[in-house]
């Protein structure tokens, strides 16, 4: 008995800690207290201020230029209304016997659309005496006038061109106009491409260097819109293939060969 008198008396006598006081809180003060800041975690993300619709990526305006090595390949596009056709009113200066092409490549839409604001020209010879010449070309690429050069001493009266034949057309299927066994009158490029139209070249001379377009009947509707306009809205080209061409002159009949050839 003596023990737990002891006992219980030291335990009242040891000093033990005061229990922390609760502090009261009213309503309000509870709805002002934040979150802890001592959680961790990812910060929160800042969007910008940009209306929906308006990315191209993670926050980048359309307006953001795109990078040049983003273009690889991509050019600019043009239509058949733009393309400066004044090139066609010039003659070819070369003096021997040859043709003078007048090439456009096509764009993203082939041969139906231009990849440039005008037309190249090149010239090969047709060998002397004269007998035969080609214009290589693929299939992105096509022919839209042709001019045949002679010697400055030949006097020709006329130039007709038949059809031989080609990888799309064969003789028994030619394009329009361009009948077999027929000859075939071609018109002056300026008809088309000048702001005062020459004539065609049927009863007129016709000048060395001279850039000439096949008949209207390859048009798209020809009756119904004038020829300048029917070219600019959509130009017709020589079809790829082989063509005799008869040269006609005050000391006789000269033929060659003019081939427009795919290699692609």
């Amino acid at each position: 008995m003596v023990a737990g008198i002891l006992f219980v008396t030291g335990a009242l006598l040891k000093p033990w800690p005061s229990p922390a006081k609760v502090p009261h809180l009213s309503p309000s003060q509870i709805a002002a207290v934040e979150p802890s800041a001592t959680i961790s975690g990812p910060a929160p993300i800042d969007l910008p201020n940009i209306a929906p619709g308006n990315f191209r990526g993670p926050f980048q305006p359309m307006t953001t230029p795109v990078p040049a090595a983003a273009l690889v390949g991509v050019g600019p596009t043009y239509s058949w209304s733009t393309v400066d056709w004044s090139a066609l009113d010039a003659q070819d200066r070369h003096a021997g016997w040859g043709f003078a092409a007048a090439v456009m490549a096509g764009g993203a839409g082939g041969l139906d659309s231009p990849s440039a604001l005008t037309p190249t020209t090149t010239w090969v010879t047709l060998g002397s005496p004269p007998v035969y010449s080609a214009v290589p070309l693929v299939q992105t690429r096509g022919v839209y006038a042709i001019a045949l050069t002679w010697p400055s001493d030949v006097q020709v009266r006329r130039v007709s061109f038949q059809y031989l034949g080609g990888p799309q057309h064969p003789a028994y299927l030619p394009p329009a106009s361009f009948l077999p066994n027929s000859p075939l009158i071609p018109l002056r490029a300026s008809s088309v491409s000048s702001a005062s139209p020459a004539p065609g070249i049927a009863g007129h001379a016709i000048r060395s260097g001279e850039f000439l377009i096949p008949p209207t009947a390859a048009a798209p509707n020809p009756a119904n819109r004038s020829l300048a306009a029917a070219w600019r809205s959509s130009p017709w080209l020589w079809p790829y293939g082989a063509y005799q061409v008869t040269v006609t002159s005050a000391t006789g009949t000269t033929r060659v060969i003019l081939d427009l050839m795919l290699t692609d």
